[in-house]
C-alpha cells in the first residue's frame, strides 16, 4: 500500500469509453478525461503518470484493467460495487460522477471502497472447469429423469406402456446393461 501516492485516480470502466478523474493529495482536480476501454489506451495513459492510487468498480473489465495498472506500478483498489452506497444511490449517477466519487474515496480512506481481490488466473480457470462439470452433471441428471419419465413427453406412465424402468447408476453400483434394462440401441417394441 502506498502511503504517499502522488495522485488519486477514479476510473469508471465502460464497455467502450472509460472516465478518469485525477486528484492531487489536497483533493484538487488535476485532470478529467475519457479514453477508449482497451489495454493499449490504458497502458499509454497510465504509463505516463507517476505511481498513484487508482480506484475502480468491479465489473467486466476490472480483472484485466487492474492487473495492467498493477504491472505499471500503481496501487489498485477494486471497489465492491454492492457496498458503495455513495455510487449506487447517487441521484446524479453517471460515469463522470462515479469516477469522481471513486477518486475522492480512494483519497480519503481506501477501506470505504470495500476493496475486493480478483482470483488468480489459475483459480479462475479451475472455477470454470468446476462450473462446466456442474452443468454437465445437471444435464445428465435431466436426461436420466426424462428417460425414466415418458409421461413428460406424452407417452403416459412407464407402467401403462409395459416398460420396466430399471433403477441404475452410482447408487446401485451396477450399470444399466448389467441390470437387464433397455440399451440405447434397442427399441421399445
Amino acid at each position: 500500500m502506498f502511503n504517499n501516492s502522488t495522485f488519486f485516480i477514479g476510473l469508471d470502466l465502460g464497455d467502450k469509453q472509460s472516465h478518469i478523474f485525477v486528484l492531487d493529495p489536497k483533493g484538487e482536480l488535476i485532470e478529467e478525461s475519457r479514453l477508449p476501454t482497451n489495454p493499449t489506451s490504458l497502458q499509454r495513459k497510465f504509463a505516463s503518470l507517476p505511481r498513484s492510487r487508482v480506484a475502480m468498480e468491479v465489473g467486466a473489465h476490472s480483472r484485466w484493467a487492474s492487473q495492467l495498472l498493477k504491472d505499471l506500478g500503481h496501487e489498485v483498489l477494486v471497489a465492491n460495487a454492492r457496498k458503495l452506497r455513495a455510487i449506487y444511490s447517487n441521484p446524479r449517477k453517471g460515469d463522470r460522477a462515479d469516477a469522481e466519487t471513486l477518486a475522492r474515496l480512494a483519497r480519503l480512506d481506501p477501506n470505504l471502497l470495500s476493496p475486493i481481490h480478483h482470483r488468480s488466473p489459475q483459480a479462475q480457470a479451475d472455477l470454470a472447469v468446476l462450473r462446466s462439470r456442474d452443468a454437465l452433471v445437471r444435464s445428465r441428471t435431466l436426461v436420466i429423469i426424462g428417460g425414466r419419465s415418458p409421461q413428460i413427453i406424452g407417452l403416459g406412465s412407464p407402467l401403462n406402456i409395459g416398460v420396466d424402468v430399471p433403477s441404475w447408476g452410482v447408487a446401485t453400483g451396477g450399470t444399466h446393461a448389467e441390470e437387464g434394462g433397455l440399451r440405447c440401441d434397442q427399441s421399445l417394441e
